[in-house]
């Protein structure tokens, strides 16, 4: 027996049973970085943040009805970031 078959069924409209314990856990997360932001050393803060990430990015995955077109939308975002972080590194510093 998996682990989905104990789950209750999805609220309405949405599309995987797993998709709403993924994006609770995902809440979860981002409300104890918010509670403890201050007593989390910079690591545990990025970790926690980055996990609450991957959560949201499962589940909206799991949500959407078009995965190519969602991620493809993902990988033009990242491709997006790194060129502007690439130009940003490569200017000279104003001092």
């Amino acid at each position: 027996m998996t682990e989905t078959t104990n789950l209750p069924p999805p609220p309405p409209g949405r599309l995987s049973p797993i998709s709403n314990r993924l994006f609770s856990l995902a809440a979860e997360l981002a409300e104890f970085a918010d509670d403890f932001t201050e007593r989390l050393s910079f690591e545990d803060y990025a970790t926690v943040t980055e996990l609450e990430t991957k959560l949201l990015a499962f589940g909206n995955l799991l949500e959407t009805r078009d995965s190519e077109t969602f991620l493809n939308s993902e990988l033009r975002e990242a491709e997006e970031l790194l060129e502007w972080l690439r130009q940003r590194v490569s200017e000279p510093d104003m001092l």
